[in-house]
């Protein structure tokens, strides 16, 4: 007897993803990758080892409110533990948040 396959739970598993472009920190490579959310190293497709990683920061959808930097306003930011955000554009320290 053969096993049934539900594609619907395969679906479920699979969910969510990025997608972007990549970058292989060994040898340079660029492609467009798609990974399960919350993997950090790629698989590069040119060299085979497991040091690629996404080129950009994951952004919000379009029309999306962001906190931006007061003094870059770039909204890359760091949240340590004391609760306080660092600015990775200019390094400021920012508390508790920039401004929307």
């Amino acid at each position: 007897m053969s096993k049934v396959v539900s594609l619907a739970k395969v679906r479920e598993d699979k969910t969510p993803h990025c997608a972007g472009k990549a970058v292989c920190t060994a040898c340079k490579h660029e492609w467009e990758a798609v990974a399960p959310v919350g993997v950090i190293w790629l698989g590069c497709p040119s060299c085979g080892t497991e040091r690629g990683t996404f080129k950009r920061h994951h952004e919000p959808e379009d029309g999306t409110s962001v906190w931006n930097c007061n003094h870059c306003d770039t909204h890359l930011f760091t949240i340590i533990s004391d609760g306080r955000c660092i600015c990775a554009g200019c390094g400021e320290t920012h508390w508790p948040w920039a401004n929307p």
